[in-house]
């Protein structure tokens, strides 16, 4: 299971930076006999403070819902003329997580000694999903080694962070995705991929033997705080992160224990099936009258 950083009473002591964000990913925990074979969660920590820190935590657990589950969770805080806000969104599903946390923090008015209260704020919200994928024998021997393959697309996310130059501790904005793929008859891990910020999508196929049972774990954490002594600060974090997989061996018959469809994205969708059948039946009429014409012509 993931943790949280532990309440505390200053977010400068528990904000992690980017180092800190991966080894949140990195505590998925291995699979177990008794965990749930599938389900999403959804876990968010705010803490904004000026003069008394506001902290607030949510928490999904692991549920099996069969939609998406979205949640948000704001924080504020004032005093002695300091404010400070920290908002995080978190959105959850099979193969797709999306994050966003924003925060902004503001010191009260100088004085003769400098400010009389600083601010500080943080958020980090956290996705997860697992799910079991069955490679069924179809019309394939169980044990035939066949391929699957795999499409993950970063999104376009996005993090920035504005620092008070007379604050001991710098605003952060960091993020950090991993999936795996373990095997759960051998306990092998098939791949472990874990992705910092930024755009991309990575296609890559894998071989596995027909009659497997695999267990597919996605993460997604994203960290942000900032903290003010003499001037405004700031910090935002989001990204979208999808994951798609599907046979690529004819045959292959897959299934998952959530009933969800991974399936590749560009597959058309039922609309887009029907589209391209009108598109072809007018190019097959177009070549059918063409031919048409030829034979006149020929004779």
């Amino acid at each position: 299971m993931f943790r949280v950083p532990a309440t505390a009473a200053r977010l400068a002591r528990l904000a992690p930076a980017a180092a800190g964000v991966a080894a949140l990913i990195a505590v998925a925990s291995p699979a177990r006999a008794n965990d749930p074979a599938y389900g999403i969660w959804t876990q968010l920590h705010v803490e904004a403070g000026a003069g008394v820190a506001v902290n607030k935590v949510s928490d999904s657990g692991l549920t099996q819902a069969a939609a998406p589950i979205t949640y948000t969770l704001t924080a504020f805080a004032s005093g002695g003329g300091a404010s400070a806000a920290s908002t995080a969104t978190a959105t959850s599903f099979y193969g797709y997580l999306d994050v966003a946390a924003s925060g902004s923090a503001s010191p009260s008015p100088t004085n003769g000694a400098g400010s009389s209260f600083s601010a500080d704020v943080g958020g980090f919200p956290v996705d997860y999903f697992r799910d079991q994928i069955f490679v069924q024998p179809g019309a394939l021997p169980v044990g035939s080694l066949v391929q699957l393959g795999f499409t993950i697309d970063y999104g376009a996310g996005s993090a920035s962070a504005v620092t008070d130059p007379a604050s001991l501790q710098p605003s952060r904005a960091a993020l950090s995705t991993d999936f795996h793929l373990t095997d759960l008859d051998t306990a092998v891990t098939i791949f472990d991929i874990p992705h910092g910020l930024g755009a991309g999508v990575d296609s890559f196929t894998v071989m596995v033997p027909v009659g497997q049972r695999l267990r597919l774990e996605g993460s997604l954490v994203a960290s942000g705080s900032a903290s003010s002594t003499f001037a405004d600060t700031s910090f935002s974090v989001t990204d979208p992160t999808t994951i798609h997989f599907d046979a690529i061996t004819p045959g292959l018959d897959l299934t998952t224990a959530s009933g969800h469809d991974y399936g590749l994205a560009g597959v058309p969708e039922p609309d887009a099936w029907a589209l391209l059948l009108v598109g072809f039946g007018g190019l097959g009429a177009a070549l059918r009258a063409r031919r048409g014409r030829l034979a006149a012509i020929a004779s």
